[in-house]
């Protein structure tokens, strides 16, 4: 298999005047900065009452948002961005997509806390979650185009555009960064540590989430091999989340989180926006708006407008 080819000759860092850019590359792009720095006002909060477990879980996201990035760039070449303002990596990598890993991942890590689950649960909530939240972007993304797949082994079968692998890969991995990030909280409680230490876990947690990751694809390779289709696979997989999480008997919270509850705003207006405005594909419109939907109102349930804490 052929590796991708990064040119180097291009710089690590280059901005580009947003008003060359399509008008939806500059949209989304405020949009999910303003999504990224709510997480970052929800972390410093965190800080100031004490709590080191939001910058945990935001830096960790951040570590393994990178590295699989530049993991992709160099050894897998099944996608390519659009130009966007502010380009990273030699022209790879969009800033903005630092920011959708931590609109989906901090968001969704949060709203699975707020459900009163056991580790493993929580884990399948989350990742879940992040399936609903992300996959109208995955719909949508490529229509506008902000990128494009290529013909890769890893995205010969898809739905509606969306390579399976995709949608497997937001539920399985960020499963596996939640369950990592909820086992070292457990362990380590509210007790303050050393920087060196903390750096140190963000490190370990991230690269454990690519490793568990991994491992949790081989049952897909197994059934795919034995000859049952991406979609029955990824239904399965799907299902059997479902499964896990209805029987850790999920008891909905509230929050007041207002930055958390923005952040569900922004995200989720901004795709409505889009899918009103837009020339889509109708079953992408009906597709991403369904799953829009679940994503709200399972974040209702949550807490984001119907219910409070105690």
């Amino acid at each position: 298999m052929k590796l991708p080819v990064v040119d180097t000759s291009l710089p690590m860092l280059e901005l580009f005047n947003p008003a060359s850019n399509p008008l939806s590359n500059g949209l989304i792009e405020i949009t999910l900065f303003a999504c990224w720095l709510l997480t970052l006002v929800h972390v410093l909060k965190a800080l100031k009452a004490g709590d080191q477990r939001s910058l945990f879980a935001w830096l960790s996201i951040l570590v393994y948002a990178v590295v699989l990035e530049v993991i992709t760039y160099n050894y897998v070449d099944n996608f390519g961005h659009e130009r966007f303002s502010v380009m990273l990596y030699h022209h790879k990598l969009p800033l903005y997509i630092t920011f959708v890993y931590h609109t989906v991942v901090y968001t969704c890590l949060h709203f699975a806390r707020r459900l009163s689950l056991t580790p493993i649960p929580e884990a399948a909530v989350c990742g879940l979650l992040a399936v609903a939240m992300y996959t109208p972007y995955d719909l949508i993304g490529p229509e506008m185009p902000w990128w494009i797949w290529k013909d890769h082994l890893t995205t010969e079968s898809r739905w509606l555009g969306v390579p399976y692998s995709s949608t497997l890969w937001m539920f399985l991995f960020h499963g596996a960064l939640c369950w990592l990030i909820a086992r070292r909280d457990r362990q380590r409680g509210e007790q303050p540590t050393s920087l060196l230490h903390f750096n140190a876990e963000v490190v370990v947690v991230s690269v454990k989430t690519l490793l568990l990751g991994f491992v949790l694809f081989i049952p897909y390779h197994a059934l795919h091999f034995v000859g049952l289709s991406d979609g029955i696979i990824l239904i399965l997989f799907l299902v059997i989340g479902c499964v896990i999480v209805a029987s850790g008997q999920p008891q909905f919270r509230g929050t007041r989180d207002r930055e958390i509850q923005w952040i569900s705003y922004l995200w989720h207006g901004f795709f409505i926006v889009v899918l009103s405005v837009a020339d889509l594909p109708l079953l992408i419109q009906l597709s991403a708006g369904a799953l829009i939907a679940i994503g709200v109102t399972v974040q209702l349930l949550c807490g984001t407008l119907l219910l409070r804490e105690p």
